[in-house]
């Protein structure tokens, strides 16, 4: 798997970003333009961190390195999606770039990580998931609610616009 150090490539764009943003306020840009190129790099920074994690490298005969997904690695090896490290049940998380819900993801416990897994990737409704956690109907969808209300309060305002409803 390709190293990427997150912690490292960051501090670099953030000491980046500290002279873009100078620039920027010289050329009497407004708040939010900033924060909104601010959000683009850091999008950035995501995305190639995510391609880092689920893209391998290997050298060819002839040394000429070349790229080779995951994906077709297991396909390569005749394994399952679960039995290859670094993928599985709840490689879904890897791919969320917005930082605010990175961490409002990292605050769940793993009955919550579960329910959305449920619901998210396997396509159960409520009540099916309530069947396989062994829990009442009312209680996932108590769950879900609070899960709604806690996202809710941590997104930024043009995201709330987007996807809640």
């Amino acid at each position: 798997m390709a190293s990427f150090i997150y912690a490292y490539h960051r501090k670099i764009m953030e000491k980046k970003w500290e002279e873009t943003a100078k620039i920027c306020k010289e050329a009497e840009m407004s708040d939010q333009q900033i924060s909104e190129i601010y959000r683009m790099w850091l999008d950035e920074l995501n995305g190639d961190r995510r391609f880092a994690k689920h893209t391998l490298s290997y050298n060819e005969e002839e040394g000429e390195k070349r790229l080779l997904s995951l994906s077709y690695a297991m396909y390569q090896s005749g394994m399952t999606q679960d039995e290859f490290s670094g993928c599985g049940r709840y490689s879904w998380i890897d791919d969320i770039a917005t930082p605010e819900i990175v961490m409002w993801l990292k605050s769940l416990n793993e009955i919550e990580i579960e329910l959305l897994t449920m619901l998210v990737v396997d396509g159960l409704n409520q009540s099916e998931a309530a069947k396989k956690l062994g829990k009442c109907p009312s209680d996932i969808s108590r769950r879900i609610r609070r899960l709604r209300e806690s996202l809710e309060k941590i997104l930024p305002e043009y995201l709330k616009r987007e996807y809640i409803k």
